[in-house]
């Protein structure tokens, strides 16, 4: 007894106070927080179709907004007098998801963003974006539309900061008072539906709106007395049947562009499925006895030593220097290796901030080692790859962009621009891979630096950023699904063009075959004559029997294409008139 008199307590807990004798319980809170999210309409609590706002932010369905008005004369947030004047329609963006988002910064919406519109036009935003290009650049244009508004027509329609306030739906007015107003909705359109039918008939338990009230009219124009079951039926197999009809027409009304999203996604998953069949199968396969057994491993190539990707389209990058910009053109088409390894670091960032360590007057300007020494630099890839040489691609210029290296299939992160035309001496020495076509003066100001005894420029030049225009890398994919459609295209038409001329010269046999001989027959068994005014003997073959049941034949049914045209082109000559070929016109 000693031992759990220690353990007793000396109070009493609040689970044995509330659930042993009898205390006090917690009810529901009045007031518990509900928010309201910013895309649904304040009164139907329902998804919005037209959105319309007010001074405050609050957002309004017009279709529920206006009965609600016309019945109480007052807001239905704040209870304060209102007429429909004091009401904008406003104008949300949506992107390719169907998510509205921000159409400046195109950042999606959440419940946790801070989103604001503008009076005057109705634009939505979100504020970073008014704020950078409004407020602080002192920008009063509207963003879309450069119309003018004040500091006063930016109105928040969602603040993180201040969301439990404002979509606290508990303290509506018009959810706090319990005012109805779907009620008045429905008794509106009842009574003018009441009105247009001259009677004080009753729709029944179906909810009357303009979808309903319209289709009722049209049963009635066409002679159909309804009852109230009727009337419900009727409603429902007709809205069922406008349902079924807009479900069919979207699917008819799938687009082009989706379809070819589809065909592009699976044309890539079929590729991607390819390469990977080719790296499983490229290992020897196993044998049964040790007789397989080889001394060689399988190795994986490296990316360096893989030939370049092939594409049909250039790169465009623009080079920032402290001196100025050089717009260059990369031939990716013919030198892809070396446009990837100078693409892909550019993206990267590695050419930021490296100088041009050597300057040779009337020859080029050399660049791309980070150390600045001539002597370092490395690819991409971590390793040299091969030259690429074509016989479009001479140094008959100047402004050609080029890879430096140290040797035969030695190239990394160094490049150089010639400043001369006639280089001819580095054929077949140094991969050309793009040329400068926009920014020659700045060329020239660079050639203009003076340099040391060692070639190094006096004057810093260097490469402050790069700025890709366009990377046909990137695109691959969809380049290569574009030229399989063409092709695709072209033999469909190909096939269809054999088909048709297969069936034109069926019909010619079949015509030839059940009628009097033709012209074209003459043509395929032409006789043995000398010229136009000598026969020959005809007994000569026919004399025996053999012959006769030669000459009694049909016409051959494997009638070949070349034949057939063969014929159109002899038919064609003998109608020619006034030549030396024929003497009948002499």
């Amino acid at each position: 007894m000693g031992r759990s008199k220690s353990h007793n307590k000396l109070y009493i807990t609040k689970t044995e106070w509330t659930h042993d004798f009898g205390g006090k319980k917690e009810g529901e809170k009045k007031n518990a927080f509900r928010p309201l999210p910013f895309y649904c309409c304040s009164l139907s609590l329902q998804h919005l179709d037209d959105p319309m706002s007010n001074e405050n932010g609050n957002l309004f369905d017009l279709v529920y907004l206006m009965p609600f008005i016309k019945k109480y004369g007052k807001d239905p947030i704040t209870n304060k007098t209102a007429t429909m004047k004091d009401y904008f329609p406003i104008t949300f963006s949506k992107n390719e998801n169907d998510e509205y988002h921000c159409p400046i910064l195109n950042k999606v919406f959440t419940d946790f963003t801070h989103i604001v519109c503008i009076k005057t036009t109705g634009n939505v935003y979100s504020y970073d974006a008014v704020n950078k290009l409004n407020i602080e650049a002192k920008n009063w244009t509207d963003l879309l539309s450069d119309k003018p508004f004040t500091k006063n027509d930016i109105i928040t329609i969602q603040d993180p900061v201040n969301r439990a306030n404002k979509n606290n739906i508990s303290s509506f007015h018009f959810v706090k008072e319990g005012l109805d107003f779907s009620k008045s909705y429905d008794s509106t359109t009842t009574t003018s539906n009441n009105n247009n039918n001259n009677n004080n008939e009753d729709n029944g338990n179906v909810n009357s709106n303009e979808a309903t009230s319209r289709i009722f009219k049209e049963l009635k124009e066409k002679g159909i007395p309804l009852s109230e079951k009727e009337q419900e039926r009727a409603l429902k197999e007709k809205l069922e049947k406008q349902q079924k009809e807009e479900e069919e027409q979207e699917k008819k009304l799938m687009t082009e562009d989706e379809k070819k999203k589809i065909l592009f996604e699976k044309f890539k998953k079929d590729k991607q499925e390819k390469e990977e069949a080719i790296k499983k199968h490229a290992v020897q396969a196993p044998s049964f006895t040790s007789t397989g057994f080889t001394k060689k491993e399988f190795t994986e190539e490296h990316p360096s030593l893989t030939p370049g990707k092939k594409t049909k389209k250039k790169g465009y990058l623009q080079l920032k220097t402290n001196l100025g910009d050089l717009n260059i053109q990369l031939h990716c088409d013919l030198a892809p290796k070396a446009c990837e390894n100078f693409l892909s670091l550019s993206e990267s960032g590695y050419y930021n901030g490296v100088t041009f360590h050597r300057l040779i007057k009337n020859f080029m300007i050399q660049g791309g080692d980070p150390t600045g020494t001539g002597s370092g630099g490395q690819s991409v890839w971590k390793k040299p790859f091969k030259d690429e040489f074509s016989p479009l691609l001479k140094y008959n210029e100047r402004g050609l962009l080029c890879m430096a290296n140290s040797g035969t299939n030695t190239n990394g992160s160094q490049f150089f621009i010639t400043l001369k035309a006639d280089l001819s001496h580095l054929e077949r020495k140094h991969t050309i891979f793009g040329k400068v076509v926009g920014g020659l003066e700045v060329l020239k100001t660079m050639e203009m630096v003076k340099t040391d005894e060692s070639d190094r420029p006096n004057h810093t030049i260097k490469i402050n950023a790069i700025n890709i225009f366009e990377n046909p890398f990137n695109s691959l994919d969809e380049e290569q699904f574009e030229e399989k459609l063409k092709q695709e295209k072209k033999e469909s038409q190909k096939k269809h063009f054999t088909q048709q001329l297969d069936k034109d010269i069926e019909g010619n046999q079949i015509s030839s075959w059940y009628s009097n001989p033709t012209p074209q027959q003459k043509v395929l068994n032409p006789s043995k004559d000398v010229g136009k005014y000598l026969p020959t003997s005809t007994n000569a073959s026919t004399s025996t029997s053999l012959g006769k049941r030669l000459n009694d034949l049909p016409p051959p049914k494997n009638n070949t294409l070349k034949e057939n045209l063969i014929q159109e082109q002899l038919q064609k000559k003998s109608k020619t008139t006034g030549s030396f070929g024929n003497f009948s016109n002499w």
